[in-house]
């Protein structure tokens, strides 16, 4: 067996729960400025923002952010994120939160870089301020953002614009970080229930249902050897590792499925299905906090010998669950990924195994 079989596998297992930052398309433009004071309130009522008139309401800037505003004209946005404490491990911290933000903001900014940090107040709540700067979508951006806690949340105000504009427009973003106030505080999670329903602002009380009826499409590898079936809704919107032969996710309902292929041929002759269920246990132990698992299946995904579990854990103090597939056959070990936040793990197993059942060489 190859050493580096499984480098990088569960590198790529990091939960993109911490919001993408993207910058949309500069071709719409909002008319107009002003002077006056705008307040923007989130639909759930749990935050706003107060801005100069000439801003408007953007939903479109991320599906994940609860407020999204923006004056496009001028290429400066901002949206707020909301993170429950009880998606994250007990004792993070806001210095550890921070931390995932930047971390994941790094896979999916080219060449992000961090600096000036600084603890600021917002409303009378201590936060940290800082700048990353990097390529989105092949255009340089610049972010002003800054993080924060209160009650059983964790928050972020994401700023930006064009690296070319944000000198002029920083004093503007720095106001908008400024105006942030939280309108519904969310209670501490209950010591006693560590995986109490998540607070996300997004509605989930009906995705079983509409996973049970949700219409099916096929993906298959770019050598087009293996495909599998999952909901409509899930798409290749993020790249979650170089290695994976399949992937897709719906990230606004935190759902993120990847097929890694493996050859036997870097493997020995005698090497088992129960072989490389162990090698990959022993290589998760190394990347995930705290973690516990199911014991192993025998299953049959199409007629091919298959060993299936469940894997909870943490990665970068975020709870998250996995349903892990292994496949053996004639000529290839394969995983089956997919994974969601821990409390959200019972509406989605049934898609997931389902979704899981579809697979096959071609």
């Amino acid at each position: 067996m190859k050493k580096q079989a499984f480098q990088g596998t569960f590198k790529a297992l990091i939960l993109f729960m911490i919001s993408v930052l993207v910058i949309t398309g500069c071709s719409k433009g909002n008319k107009g400025s002003g002077d006056d004071l705008k307040v923007f309130t989130s639909k759930d009522g749990q935050v706003q923002l107060t801005l100069d008139k000439a801003w408007v309401m953007d939903p479109d800037l991320n599906d994940k952010a609860v407020l999204g505003v923006s004056e496009r004209k001028k290429e400066k946005y901002a949206m707020v994120n909301i993170v429950s404490k009880s998606d994250m491990q007990d004792d993070a911290t806001l210095d550890e939160f921070k931390s995932a933000f930047v971390n994941n903001t790094k896979l999916s900014v080219t060449n992000a870089e961090e600096s000036n940090n600084k603890k600021i107040s917002i409303n009378s709540t201590d936060a940290q301020l800082f700048e990353i700067t990097g390529e989105a979508q092949k255009v340089k951006v610049h972010y002003l953002v800054a993080v924060l806690e209160k009650g059983g949340s964790f928050y972020q105000v994401v700023t930006w614009s064009l690296a070319s504009k944000f000198e002029s427009n920083k004093d503007e973003l720095l106001k908008a970080i400024e105006s942030f106030k939280i309108l519904k505080e969310t209670p501490a999670p209950s010591a006693s229930a560590p995986n109490s329903k998540s607070t996300d602002t997004k509605d989930t009380n009906t995705t079983k249902e509409d996973d049970k009826n949700t219409r099916m499409t096929t993906l298959k590898s770019d050598d087009k050897k293996m495909e599998i079936a999952v909901p409509a809704y899930m798409t290749y919107e993020l790249e979650l590792s170089p290695k994976a032969d399949i992937q897709a996710s719906r990230a606004a309902q935190e759902e993120y499925m990847m097929v890694l292929r493996e050859s036997k041929d870097v493997f020995s002759q005698s090497y088992t299905l129960t072989d490389y269920y162990n090698a990959i246990k022993g290589s998760m132990s190394k990347s995930i906090t705290n973690a516990t698992q199911t014991e192993p299946k025998k299953i049959q995904v199409n007629g091919q010998p298959a060993l299936q579990f469940e894997l909870n854990g943490e990665i970068e103090k975020i709870k998250i669950s996995y349903l892990i597939t292994l496949v053996e056959t004639d000529g290839n070990f394969t995983q089956l990924l997919f994974w969601t936040l821990q409390n959200r793990m019972e509406d989605k197993r049934d898609m997931f195994i389902k979704s899981s059942s579809t697979f096959k060489e071609l």
